[in-house]
């Protein structure tokens, strides 16, 4: 299924009139618990792309990192982008 979420998905065709839209949707540690604090970066980069969430890559191990040194509950966090989608083509 291709995302058609916003008009990124029209510039992603490629020659062959596939797209190359990539979404990528936030998340949380656990859907049990409430969230206290949210986290969004500007967009996905390569592993968030990849392993299809966000922070996935060494930003977010490193911002979980700080978070987990500093006694913060990940389960009570959420993590998500700005911008949902990336392709190759278009410029962030």
């Amino acid at each position: 299924m291709i995302c058609q979420d916003c008009l990124l998905w029209e510039v992603s065709k490629t020659s062959s009139g596939s797209h190359s839209c990539n979404k990528v949707p936030g998340f949380r540690v656990s859907e049990t618990s409430d969230i206290d604090v949210m986290f969004v970066g500007d967009f996905p980069h390569d592993m968030d792309i990849i392993k299809k969430r966000a922070f996935a890559g060494e930003d977010g191990r490193f911002i979980m990192s700080i978070l987990e040194k500093n006694n913060i509950d990940l389960s009570r966090c959420y993590f998500t982008t700005i911008v949902k989608c990336k392709n190759n083509k278009t410029k962030i």
